[in-house]
């Protein structure tokens, strides 16, 4: 509530409703931190907070690019998973959003180690 009073002591008060939600969090897990050249990298989309009807999009990249590769066409499924090709380090994300479209990411890495 707010409070107004003019200069001859008129008082006018407004009330306003706030709604405080608690932001969303990204709780997605990783299979492994370790995994051999072939072996699949698997996301598992989780969250808590903000408004729930979570959605995932789940991407990967070699650590020493930029450019992220998406696994999945964004936002359609709550898992994802991909088989390196290739024994180097490998950083896969994932991205929550909630309801009211706030979103929350979270980024591993994944070491790939050459197949014996």
């Amino acid at each position: 509530m707010i409070n107004v009073k003019d200069s001859i002591g008129r008082i006018k008060s407004k009330t306003f409703t706030i709604e405080v939600k608690k932001p969303v969090v990204n709780k997605t897990t990783v299979n492994a931190e370790t995994v051999k050249v072939g072996e699949k990298i698997v996301l598992k989309g989780a969250a808590s907070g903000g408004v729930k009807g979570y959605q995932y999009a789940f991407y990967y990249k070699k650590s020493k690019n930029t450019d992220w590769i998406e696994m999945v066409p964004e936002f359609t499924t709550k898992s994802a998973a991909f088989r390196p090709k290739k024994a180097t380090s490998y950083d896969v994300m994932s991205v929550v959003k909630d309801s009211d479209g706030i979103t929350d990411s979270k980024t591993f890495t994944v070491e790939v180690t050459d197949a014996e």
